[in-house]
């Protein structure tokens, strides 16, 4: 199904969230570190990471790997080294790989007000659930406080870790986990001891990162929660069902109930994300000649000069372009060849034999015919292969929400979340450049779009409508 959403005032609730990049954050706790099953090693671990320079220990199934090793993660510190090399105790578990882990240490001094270890990890997913997991060991005998904060948000304060792992050195260390869902691409966490005064530095052994599977409140995956998702669930109140069993975060209880009632209802009328979404061009800018790709975060030259509609679009703002050189160019996103896919924009005005979004060199993959009615010219290399054409005019002065989409064997045009046109298509020519947003593929004069287009959108799947 496809997932309208309209420029209209919504008041929506965001249950234990912030206005930073963590959303419905979880719980944190804090822990002595004296073996390998003190740490969580289950689920799908993304990262493990040794910032000590002290080999790479391996616990259970998972290498630890020097976090110079991951290009997705750097971390800002004064020096690194083995414990022992800056007149610390050892650590002393009894398993050789945990002190290996335990006994490297990062540190940072860098004297007032630079004493803080930053470390950033890309590479996250916005909407899923992560358990963080961060090592310390304390080798000098003496507590340490320090803050710990995540993308700015504060999440534990004052914390001794040295009494947390026994308030002697020479043994083992301790674990802080918090588990939280993503809100943005990045994740960076500071670690901040107290005071930030040069008399003192922060420090950091580990870090385990591990991607928690819980299940979403999309129950029929439409990748939107509404009154079909609320009528699912409660077809299955009391009962044990994993499926649908979403709180408390991330894992539930064993039950349907009220807690995961208030989840669902948190996220009542919100789209969530579509991992199949690869490439979205809100064109919600206010000034400027790049236009903002969502999902991979790259940028998009805007040509010539066409006015930007802060409040004007059909999902916040657009891009209003006169029908005369302006349009958008993007970087490489898609080659049609290589499976299905989908293709959606908001479109008002324009005139006949004007195009939406065409391929460079290639094909203009969503235009209006000379009648203004919706047309692609994107067919199967095949000599004999026809463009296909609906009779639905597009060109009307009104709001349109329009799409291409091919499911590998069918191709399909799309208005106002119904098909209007469709036929047999098995296979699609291969591409390897970007798009134009706003005219044709060679950029001739006629097929440059002389109107609004808002919330351009790439799916590496068949949306159907």
């Amino acid at each position: 199904m496809w997932h309208k959403r309209v420029n209209t005032s919504v008041a929506v609730i965001l249950m234990l969230s912030s206005f930073g990049s963590l959303v419905h954050a979880g719980t944190v706790e804090t822990s002595a570190l004296n073996t390998a099953a003190d740490l969580d090693l289950s689920g799908n671990i993304v990262y493990a990471v040794n910032f000590g320079n002290n080999g790479n220990p391996r616990l259970g199934d998972f290498v630890f790997s020097q976090d110079q090793d991951y290009p997705t993660v750097t971390c800002v510190r004064t020096a690194e080294g083995v414990v022992t090399t800056w007149g610390g105790q050892y650590p002393n578990t009894g398993d050789p790989e945990l002190d290996k882990l335990l006994g490297g240490v990062a540190w940072r001094n860098d004297g007032p007000g630079q004493c803080t270890i930053s470390v950033a990890v890309s590479g996250m997913i916005v909407g899923v659930t992560y358990r963080l997991q961060i090592i310390f060991y304390d080798p000098l005998g003496h507590s340490r406080l320090m803050d710990i904060a995540v993308d700015g948000d504060p999440v534990v304060e004052n914390h001794d870790f040295f009494a947390t792992q026994g308030g002697v050195s020479g043994k083992g260390g301790s674990v802080l986990k918090y588990v939280f869902t993503a809100g943005d691409l990045a994740l960076n966490i500071d670690l901040t001891p107290k005071p930030n005064d040069g008399s003192t530095a922060s420090g950091i052994s580990g870090l385990i990162l591990t991607k928690l599977e819980a299940p979403c409140p999309d129950f029929n995956g439409d990748w939107k929660v509404d009154i079909a998702d609320l009528i699912i669930l409660i077809e299955h109140w009391g009962q044990n069902d994993p499926s649908l069993d979403i709180a408390p975060p991330p894992l539930g209880d064993g039950f349907i109930d009220r807690q995961d009632l208030e989840v669902l209802m948190s996220y009542w009328g919100q789209e969530l994300p579509d991992p199949a979404l690869i490439a979205q061009w809100r064109l919600d800018e206010t000034e400027g000649s790049m236009a903002r790709e969502s999902v991979g975060g790259s940028g998009a030259v805007v040509l010539g000069n066409p006015l930007w509609q802060p409040t004007g679009g059909q999902v916040d703002g657009a891009l209003q372009l006169d029908g005369i050189y302006n349009c958008v160019v993007t970087s490489f996103v898609l080659d049609p060849a290589q499976g299905p896919f989908s293709v959606l924009a908001w479109v008002k005005g324009g005139a006949p034999g004007q195009v939406i979004i065409s391929q460079p060199n290639g094909a203009d993959w969503l235009m209006a015919d000379a009648e203004g009615k919706l047309m692609t010219e994107l067919s199967s290399p095949n000599w004999d292969a026809d463009p296909l054409q609906s009779q639905t005019i597009i060109t009307d002065g009104q709001w349109h929400w329009i799409g291409l989409i091919w499911d590998g064997s069918r191709r399909m045009l799309c208005v106002d979340g119904a098909a209007v046109a469709e036929d047999a298509q098995d296979a699609l020519p291969s591409s390897g450049n970007g798009f134009y947003i706003g005219t044709g593929k060679t950029m001739q004069l006629g097929t440059f779009w002389s109107g609004l287009i808002d919330d351009v959108r790439i799916y590496r799947r068949a949306v159907k409508p």
